[in-house]
């Protein structure tokens, strides 16, 4: 079949369901896979495989953005490469969700743009996108919409010149994010920036090497933890370093 605009496959009230394997290559005018849910047709407690798809506008669409339910899925391996938008994470009911990898390369704008909602990445996997992580909404709207996601592990490989490593909004409305992001066991090598704002809770570990990094808090009490990874501290005799606003550039 041939696509030329819209979406390629669009999966909406699939609740109790499988969906298998699906492969998808398009072009730069439509989106790739779709889940999501309706006003009479919501989607609970589904099982789906392997959805891999590149060459899109967005690669990988998952949730609603009309606040519709869509809950309590599990999601084996999602895989975005060489679109727009590698893989794309909405929807404020959008809640108690569980992908074992997510993987996103070689996308332009967007790795993983995880604007609402909530739920847990086993590993997540992203390299060589203009963002490989973007958390909320890019006109920074909406911002206690983000709830709580906990990545389990995951690498971002070296990026390139003007390649962002994580990078987010500062907030338009008054709420900043109100929920905890937690990105542990997590491996990245150096990149030219990383611009995190307006985060109220986040925990970030791992063997991590920052350049050229700002983090800057909300307007409520800020909790931000950024560590090294244990299993990188040498025993006895000599000391660990905990990295400190000073080195950060946390404001």
């Amino acid at each position: 079949m041939l696509f030329r605009s819209g979406t390629a496959l669009n999966f909406r009230g699939i609740s109790q369901s499988r969906v298998g394997g699906i492969f998808v290559v398009g072009n730069s005018n439509i989106t790739g896979v779709e889940f999501g849910a309706t006003a009479s047709s919501i989607t609970i407690h589904a099982q789906i495989g392997k959805i891999h798809v590149s060459g899109c506008n967005i690669g990988v669409f998952i949730g609603d953005n009309q606040g519709y339910q869509f809950s309590d899925t599990v999601f084996e391996d999602i895989y975005g490469a060489d679109c727009n938008i590698g893989v794309y994470f909405t929807g404020e009911n959008t809640l108690a969700m569980y992908y074992h990898r997510v993987a996103a390369y070689n996308n332009t704008n967007y790795g993983v743009l995880i604007e609402q909602g909530g739920g847990a990445i086993g590993s997540l996997q992203v390299a060589a996108s203009g963002n490989d992580i973007f958390f909320g909404q890019t006109n920074g709207a909406n911002h206690n919409k983000l709830n709580r996601w906990d990545i389990v592990s995951g690498y971002s490989e070296e990026g390139a010149n003007g390649e962002v490593f994580i990078n987010s909004a500062a907030c338009t409305d008054t709420n900043p994010f109100r929920e905890q992001i937690v990105m542990r066991g997590f491996r990245c090598t150096p990149f030219s920036s990383t611009n995190v704002e307006n985060f109220v809770r986040w925990n970030l570990n791992g063997d991590l090497i920052f350049e050229n990094c700002t983090f800057t808090h909300g307007t409520q009490l800020p909790w931000a933890v950024i560590d090294g990874n244990p299993a990188y501290r040498a025993a006895r005799d000599r000391k660990s370093t905990r990295l400190n606003s000073s080195h950060l550039g946390i404001s």
